[in-house]
């Protein structure tokens, strides 16, 4: 609205609060007010959740219904442990398009429109390339799932509700999306049958090292699988039965290797592997097996040692590039470099230099000078990570923006010609640093 002056509106006062609640509620009977008005003091005295909840609330007439929507607002899963900290619970908005994209539940461009749309009607606060959403706006979420989607879309949600343990399967074996996200329990033993299962929340379990060979085995629905942030060592051979999988996320585990048993994911569209610092295993065909792969993330993998094993595509750059270029849906990619050597093979790739997003260029067991150039021409390139020798002038960057410079200067000099102007131009996050080795 181009307004010349933005003011914070506070929440409301509880009279205020209150009597907007009553009037989406409509008559309440005397006997039910004392819970109604608990519900409302659930709201925090924002309008938003005062009306959504409030209209949600305006057909139920028994106590049970209204003890039942303030066990929901006062669950754990509902309030979780220290959300007041709003770095805890932000989430990247490319991570979020990604799980709605391979939900089926929108395309990438509608998806960054709809979070544009949230935004602007506040329904999630905005941080740079990150969102969240306030604790009584994911309450009321909640609510509206619970009590309108129960039949049709079976949520099942505990997250951060400190489970020690896995719930009773039989409460969840019918539902179509779970999460069980931030919890405390270490191992997964069960084996349930999920015909239904599409999307699975398995994140940010710290504590979790251990899932059964046969969890996954009857998951043949499930589309969405996120095992990031947790201590879990391998993977269960029975991730080779979710056919129907095509997102993946496996960012910051202990996995030291993928298992031949991932070939079977022929349906897989992303693939993340981000932050795995003892990956040190990818046996050949794996990956090139994987032909449905859309979007594949290796940025600062295997950063402690690679197995020198012959089957290893990690121990040399160029198998792992010719099994890169056998992914022919392959739009989106993030790499670990280790040489400068690799790093001249890999730019003479011209398909994965234009997918490329996020490098990691763990430079320090060479001698070679690390030419920038190189690099200039990827036009999708957004996040860099150089990683030079104890002595920093071994990068010689300096010298090479000027022979850069020289270059356009000259108008002819060089392979490949650019556009000063499409230097870099994606990139918006550099960043420099030496070994201690």
């Amino acid at each position: 609205m181009e307004a010349e002056k933005m003011i914070k509106v506070e929440p409301l006062a509880w009279e205020e609060a209150w009597a907007l609640f009553q009037k989406k509620v409509g008559d309440i009977d005397f006997d039910i007010v004392p819970l109604a008005q608990d519900v409302a003091k659930e709201c925090s005295g924002l309008p938003i959740a005062l009306i959504t909840i409030g209209r949600a609330m305006a057909s139920k007439i028994t106590k049970e219904e209204w003890e039942h929507a303030l066990e929901v607002l006062r669950s754990p899963a509902s309030s979780l442990p220290g959300m007041e900290d709003e770095e805890e619970f932000e989430i990247e908005k490319d991570d979020l398009v990604h799980y709605w994209i391979y939900e089926n539940f929108c395309a990438r461009n509608e998806a960054y429109s709809i979070i544009g749309t949230l935004v602007g009607a506040c329904l999630l606060e905005e941080k740079g390339r990150h969102v969240k959403m306030h604790d009584v706006i994911r309450d009321m979420a909640l609510l509206i799932a619970c009590k309108y989607e129960k039949e049709k879309h079976k949520f099942f949600v505990e997250a951060g509700a400190q489970l020690t343990r896995v719930p009773e399967v039989g409460k969840w074996e019918v539902s179509k999306r779970m999460s069980l996200m931030a919890n405390s329990f270490e191992r997964i033993q069960e084996v349930p049958r999920c015909p239904y299962l599409l999307t699975l929340f398995l994140s940010d379990n710290r504590n979790l090292s251990e899932i059964s060979d046969c969890f996954f085995q009857f998951m043949g629905t499930l589309t969405v699988l996120d095992l990031s942030s947790t201590n879990i060592k391998k993977l269960p051979v029975g991730i080779s039965k979710l056919n129907s999988l095509q997102y993946l996320n496996l960012s910051w585990t202990l996995i030291s290797q993928l298992p031949i048993e991932l070939k079977m994911l022929v349906n897989l569209k992303y693939l993340n592997l981000v932050c795995n610092f003892k990956l040190n295993m990818i046996p050949r065909g794996v990956i090139s097996s994987l032909s449905s792969l859309q979007v594949l993330k290796m940025y600062n993998v295997g950063f402690l040692w690679v197995e020198e094993l012959e089957d290893n595509i990690l121990r040399e750059e160029n198998k792992l590039i010719e099994e890169l270029q056998c992914l022919e849906h392959l739009n989106e990619l993030s790499s670990t470099i280790r040489s400068v050597s690799d790093l001249q093979s890999y730019v003479n790739t011209h398909t994965l230099v234009n997918c490329t997003r996020a490098l990691w260029l763990n430079l320090f067991p060479s001698k070679q000078s690390l030419n920038i150039w190189w690099l200039a021409n990827m036009k999708n390139l957004e996040d860099m990570v150089i990683i030079g020798g104890r002595n920093s002038e071994e990068l010689g960057v300096n010298v090479v923006m000027e022979e850069i410079e020289a270059h356009d200067a000259g108008g002819g000099a060089g392979n490949s010609m650019i556009s000063r102007k499409t230097y870099f131009n994606s990139l918006h996050t550099l960043t420099l640093g030496g070994s201690l080795s």
